[in-house]
């Protein structure tokens, strides 16, 4: 009897150590990557640590030619596991890229069309919609880095100058790749229900509509980021910045706030000398 009993746990040893071999980390970005499981145990390794963290980098402008000794911050994205986030406050924008094992910075599918990667211009204005932003650099065991960033830059109000900066510096802090405080952005979320006011000026005249409107403010993959979107007419999301005080922004400029269960935006736009349009919204949280 007892050799039975043996032989009955060496057999199920047997298949429990079979099937702990088949297990591991099937994705081919991570670190840990093997080919040979089959099934993932969610211990996948991703290279994204190494980098995340603080930068006293030199920063040349190829629009203004010049070079300013500035800090570069990079944080892990907190909806995914491969994005990374760069922080210029210097210059008040961010971007997104990728860092694979062989030290490559770049933006990738992955990255293109996230809020925020194409520097967050207004979804209201259809000629601005097409700019195009680009990131990619190397990153190496001295925790050097180098970052080419394409973008458009806001020179004059709602005036966009293709510019090219280059970023070069050593990495003098670490940061955790792991979120310790809970997501801001979360207390503002939710169906907001208010006025929409347009407003149309032209030389010695305007005109003005008020009505009804019902807004959803939802996360972005970019952890400032929120996605406010008209669902009663406009099926299109705006995107703005937010920060810890609720103050809205897209770009440069102040459009708004969060205040208590209130959402307050307020854009505007130039056509010519004398013709221009504004739209406010005044909306409670239902």
């Amino acid at each position: 009897m007892r050799n039975i009993i043996v032989i009955f746990a060496l057999f199920f040893g047997a298949i429990i150590y079979s099937g702990c071999t088949k297990c591991g980390c099937t994705d081919p970005d991570a670190i840990n990557y093997d080919k040979s499981v089959q099934e993932d145990d969610g211990s996948c390794v991703y290279p994204n640590s190494k980098i995340v963290g603080k930068y006293i980098c030199t920063r040349k402008s190829e629009l203004e030619n010049t070079t300013d000794n500035i800090v570069l911050e990079i944080f892990p994205v907190r909806t995914s596991k491969k994005l990374l986030r760069a922080w210029d406050s210097s210059l008040d924008q961010t971007f997104l890229m990728t860092y694979d094992n062989n030290g490559n910075l770049r933006d990738t599918a992955l990255a293109q069309g996230l809020p925020g990667y194409t520097q967050l211009l207004p979804g209201q204005y259809d000629d601005f919609k097409s700019f195009a932003t680009s990131a990619y650099g190397t990153y190496d065991k001295l925790k050097s880095i180098l970052l080419n960033y394409n973008c458009h830059k806001c020179t004059s109000y709602l005036r966009y100058t293709p510019e090219h900066y280059v970023y070069s510096g050593i990495k003098i802090q670490d940061y955790s790749t792991t979120f310790d405080t809970p997501d801001y952005r979360e207390i503002w979320t939710g169906i907001y229900e208010g006025t929409k006011c347009s407003v149309f000026y032209v030389p010695d005249t305007s005109y003005v509509t008020t009505r009804d409107v019902t807004l959803e403010v939802s996360l972005t993959d970019n952890d400032s980021v929120v996605r406010i979107e008209e669902i009663t007419d406009n099926p299109e999301a705006m995107f703005y910045y937010v920060k810890t005080d609720g103050t809205l922004k897209n770009i440069r400029i102040n459009v708004g706030s969060f205040s208590s269960d209130s959402l307050i935006i307020q854009t505007g736009k130039t056509y010519s000398p004398g013709a221009s349009t504004s739209i406010s919204y005044k909306c409670k949280k239902r």
